[in-house]
């Protein structure tokens, strides 16, 4: 399944997109927000992409969004379970070239459309560390509200939902 956008086409996450994703993990402040993903191996990037494309062969969650006349990687894209809590969120990491240019809005809108469409989803979640101010703006500019906070192995984090 691929999803197109004004700028960009949204695939789902394949092997071959693994060498532009690790160029894109190695930009300054790429991962600033996703603890998971800071100052990792690129033996670890490699296993987290191979889960994430082993993922997808029973529940799609997880893309790629390329530009439409350049092919070049903007970033990924999820629409995923957070751990095994039965919350879906979305989330996006771009390329630093593509920030602050509109291209989380259009990506995720388009991913939130799948998610209530196609999946079927009665909520989709935003999940955010409390002073990440840039990702509180994206998700209350796409009509998420403020849910609950919830502590994640130590660490308040902040969950936004947007119903069907």
């Amino acid at each position: 399944m691929q999803i197109k956008t004004k700028r960009a086409l949204i695939s789902p996450l394949s092997e071959s997109d693994f060498d532009d994703i690790l160029e894109m993990y190695k930009e300054p402040d790429s991962s600033t927000f996703i603890p998971p993903l800071l100052n990792k191996t690129k033996e670890y990037y490699l296993n987290f992409l191979a889960g994430k494309v082993e993922t997808n062969k029973t529940t799609l969650g997880f893309w790629v969004a390329r530009g439409l006349s350049t092919n070049t990687l903007i970033g990924t894209l999820n629409l995923n379970e957070f751990k095994d809590t039965g919350i879906n969120h979305i989330g996006s990491h771009l390329s630093i070239k593509f920030w602050n240019k509109g291209y989380s809005t259009e990506l995720l809108t388009s991913i939130i459309e799948y998610g209530f469409n196609t999946r079927n989803l009665e909520y989709i979640h935003g999940i955010m560390s409390p002073n990440h101010i840039v990702s509180k703006k994206l998700i209350l500019k796409l009509g998420f509200s403020f849910y609950q906070e919830y502590d994640n192995e130590g660490s308040m984090i902040h969950l936004y939902r947007m119903s069907k």
